[in-house]
C-alpha cells in the first residue's frame, strides 16, 4: 500500500512535466518489460532516459534549477573551457553549454552505460565534448567502478579496497589533459560530482584545480571522510559558499576574465 501510495504522489508530482503517457512507461517499464531507453520531454529539451533509473529525477535536477548558481559567474560570451565531472546522462553539459552558448563543455563519465546515453543526450551540440573515463589526480590508471548499491547514478571508483567487485576497468584522465587538448581556453567552472572520486583530486592537491574561476562540487564524506576538509583547506584563498547540502561552490576571489571581484549575493560564505 505505501508503494502504491508513493507511486501515485510522484505521478501527480512529475506526470504532468513530461506528460502522464511517458511518465508512467518510464516509471513501469521494467514491470512490462519495456527497458529500452524512451525519450522524454523536459521543458523544452528532449533527453533519453531509462525506465526505472534515476535518470528523470538527475534530468529534472540538472535542467531545471540545481546549476541555476552557475549562471552569471562568468560573463556570457564565455569562450573557455567547462568541465563537467560526472556527466552521467549528460544533461548537465545540456545545461551548461545552454547557459554559456560559446564554451566548450567537457563531460566526463566513468560508466559505459551511462555514458551510452550521455552519447545520445548530447550527440546534436558540438561544443559538448564526451570523455569515457574517471577524473583523477593522476592519468593512465585503470581502476575498478564499483556499484555501492545505489544504482546507475551512485558508481564509484573512490572503494577500491571496500571488498566489492568492480561492474567494469575503467581509465583515469586529468585535468592538465583536458586542458592540453585545448590549448589556450581558460578554465571557466569546474562541476564535479564523482562519489568520492574528488578526495584524491584535493588530496594530491591537484593545481590545475586552482584555476578554475568556480568548482561547483557535491562533497561525498559519506563514501570517503575527509572529503570536506580537504575541499575547505583548497578554498582558503577562495570565496565558498554552501549551495545546499553537500553541495559548495569555490570561487576564485578575483576573476581571471574581468579583474572583478566574484560575489555570489545570494549565497552565505562559510
Amino acid at each position: 500500500m505505501r508503494q502504491l501510495t508513493a507511486m501515485l504522489s510522484s505521478t501527480l508530482k512529475d506526470g504532468p512535466i513530461v506528460g502522464y503517457g511517458p511518465y508512467l512507461r518510464y516509471r513501469l517499464g521494467p514491470t512490462i518489460g519495456r527497458n529500452a531507453p524512451m525519450i522524454v520531454t523536459v521543458g523544452e529539451q528532449k533527453i533519453w532516459v531509462r525506465p526505472g533509473t534515476p535518470d528523470l529525477r538527475v534530468a529534472f535536477q540538472s535542467l531545471r534549477s540545481e546549476l541555476d548558481i552557475l549562471s552569471n559567474l562568468l560573463p556570457r560570451n564565455f569562450d573557455g573551457l567547462i568541465v563537467d565531472a560526472g556527466g552521467y546522462i549528460g544533461t548537465a553539459a545540456l545545461k551548461l553549454a545552454k547557459m554559456y552558448p560559446q564554451s566548450t563543455v567537457v563531460t566526463i563519465e566513468a560508466s559505459s552505460e551511462n555514458f551510452k546515453v550521455l552519447q545520445k543526450n548530447v550527440e546534436g551540440s558540438d561544443r559538448i565534448v564526451p570523455v569515457k573515463a574517471a577524473l583523477h589526480a593522476e592519468p593512465g590508471l585503470s581502476l575498478d567502478l564499483v556499484d555501492r548499491g545505489t544504482g546507475a547514478w551512485g558508481f564509484s571508483i573512490a572503494t577500491q579496497d571496500a571488498g566489492q567487485g568492480g561492474t567494469e576497468a575503467v581509465t583515469t584522465v586529468t585535468l592538465s589533459e583536458i586542458l592540453d587538448r585545448f590549448p589556450g581556453k581558460p578554465l571557466g567552472i569546474v562541476k564535479m560530482d564523482i562519489e568520492g572520486g574528488e578526495y584524491v583530486l584535493f588530496d594530491q592537491n591537484d593545481p590545475t584545480l586552482e584555476a578554475a574561476e568556480a568548482v561547483f562540487i557535491e562533497l561525498h564524506d559519506r563514501i570517503v571522510p575527509g572529503c570536506t576538509e580537504l575541499f575547505r583547506a583548497f578554498s582558503r584563498d577562495r570565496w565558498l559558499m554552501n549551495a545546499g547540502g553537500e553541495k559548495f561552490l569555490s570561487l576564485r576571489r578575483t576573476s581571471a576574465n574581468s579583474g572583478d571581484c566574484v560575489v555570489v549575493p545570494d549565497l552565505a560564505e562559510v
